[in-house]
């Protein structure tokens, strides 16, 4: 098993239609890991999943909290942000 490193802008699911985004989500962040003990995970693919967490974090915290704010209350869609994604 061997975890990629994706840049936010190849994993994030925000513009994603709601009915695709847990399937992708979990393509990268779930079934890479699918009937492993996570105890024998190689620091590598830890520190590769951490990173992405933190990429989603900073930019919901920097990008995505702002522009809720600053709208202007029309309606739309937006797909759930992904928190955690290493237990």
């Amino acid at each position: 098993m061997k975890s990629v490193l994706y840049s936010y802008a190849e994993f994030q699911i925000s513009d994603t239609p709601a009915g695709n985004a847990k399937a992708e989500a979990e393509a990268i962040f779930v079934t890479p890991f699918e009937g492993v003990d996570l105890a024998t995970v190689p620091d590598e693919d830890r520190d590769n999943v951490e990173a992405m967490r933190k990429q989603a974090e900073d930019a919901e915290t920097d990008l995505f909290n702002p522009a809720i704010d600053a709208a202007d209350g029309e309606e739309g869609t937006t797909t759930p942000s992904l928190h955690h994604v290493w237990p």
